[in-house]
């Protein structure tokens, strides 16, 4: 009589001999440089070789399907839960995420800010340097920042143009010129009023709980509204453009005025 087996054919998974684990408040896709990196590889090689279809979602820390957040945990020993808490929820910041356009090579917007001190030390991209409301640091009291002072690229954790720049994030060096983000010049002072509300917004977001970050969001957003709404200026009009999409110098100055 034929027995069938309970055994499968599909081969077991090996972990990656890179895999370290994510840090607290890490952006998923700074995590999934640092896993490619260190395993001598682009993140879009290393999208490939555990998913199929295009290499790139359209927004990876929004749009990270469940399948492949599976397959980075198997891959790095890291727990699912973990992984999956990487993903950025929209409703969590109220609508104030910063947008990053489609496409892999072509990505134009500057949908991802950092603090140079931060980068320097740390060496990783943290989950709120995507949220627009978020225009300074409140660990290093310094304004961020939102592209490369040298050659005016945006920031891009995840792109890599040539084999010698799979590392250069580490090093907290732009992708495109490898000039030392480090060493950009920002607001040497920030306003108190600045100061207390970046601490604020750093503390609400680490209770780690959507809720109150939301509620947060929306109401400084009535807040921001208010203030251009009632702004004679013609380039902080309200319908000159939604404001997760402006520049970090006009964000700062808006929530500046907003908070006077």
């Amino acid at each position: 009589m034929f027995v069938e087996s309970d055994q499968h054919d599909t081969p077991p998974i090996v972990v990656w001999p890179g895999h370290p684990q994510p840090l607290p408040n890490e952006l998923l896709t700074s995590w999934l440089a640092r896993v490619s990196s260190t395993n001598g590889l682009f993140v879009s090689q290393l999208l490939r070789a555990i998913k199929k279809g295009p290499s790139w979602e359209r927004d990876m820390d929004v749009t990270a399907e469940p399948s492949l957040l599976l397959a980075l945990s198997e891959r790095t020993g890291s727990s699912l839960a973990t992984v999956e808490g990487m993903r950025l929820t929209p409703l969590t910041y109220a609508g104030a995420l910063m947008p990053i356009n489609a496409g892999y090579r072509k990505r134009r917007s500057y949908g991802l800010q950092a603090c140079k001190s931060c980068l320097e030390a740390t060496t990783h991209y943290k989950r709120l340097w995507r949220v627009s409301l978020v225009v300074a640091c409140h660990v290093h009291d310094e304004a961020l920042i939102d592209r490369c002072p040298s050659c005016k690229k945006p920031l891009r954790v995840w792109q890599s143009t040539s084999v010698d720049q799979t590392t250069r994030f580490l090093s907290s060096n732009c992708f495109s010129c490898g000039h030392d983000l480090a060493a950009a010049q920002t607001l040497p002072v920030l306003p108190l009023n600045l100061k207390r509300y970046c601490r604020e917004l750093a503390e609400i977001a680490s209770a780690d709980s959507a809720v109150p970050t939301a509620r947060w969001c929306e109401n400084l957003r009535d807040l921001i509204r208010g203030s251009l709404a009632s702004s004679k200026s013609r380039k902080i009009s309200p319908k000159t453009r939604p404001f997760s999409t402006r520049p970090h110098a006009e964000r700062l100055a808006i929530i500046d005025r907003a908070l006077s």
